[in-house]
Parts: structure tokens; C-alpha cells; sequence
């Protein structure tokens, strides 16, 4: 098996001590544990929504 078919195999969760919220047709997250925030440009917010509605929380 090579990098990439195992990077494919993989199952993305995504933490429980995250919170998202779209502002202005951009995504902000909030890590609640390391208190650290993000924020998606349009981009980076459909692949964020993608991986949300397909990934269990």
C-alpha cells in the first residue's frame, strides 16, 4: 500500500471541542480546548461544509 491510498483510507472526524459558524459566506471555527480559531476564506468553507456533512460528530 503506498501514502497515498493510505491517506485516502483514512476517517476524518472532527473534534467535539470544535464549533463552526458561517459569517458573511465564510467559515469561522473555534477549537474550545486550545482556544485557537480559524477562519476559511470561500474556498476553504465548501470544503469545510463538505466534510461536515459527511464526517460523524
Amino acid at each position: 500500500m503506498n501514502q497515498t491510498t493510505s491517506i485516502l483510507n483514512q476517517k476524518l472526524t472532527i473534534s467535539e471541542n470544535t464549533l463552526s459558524q458561517e459569517l458573511t459566506g465564510e467559515i469561522v471555527i473555534l477549537n474550545m480546548e486550545s482556544e485557537s480559531y480559524y477562519s476559511l476564506n470561500p474556498v476553504g468553507s465548501k470544503v469545510w461544509q463538505g466534510a461536515t456533512r459527511f464526517c460523524e460528530l
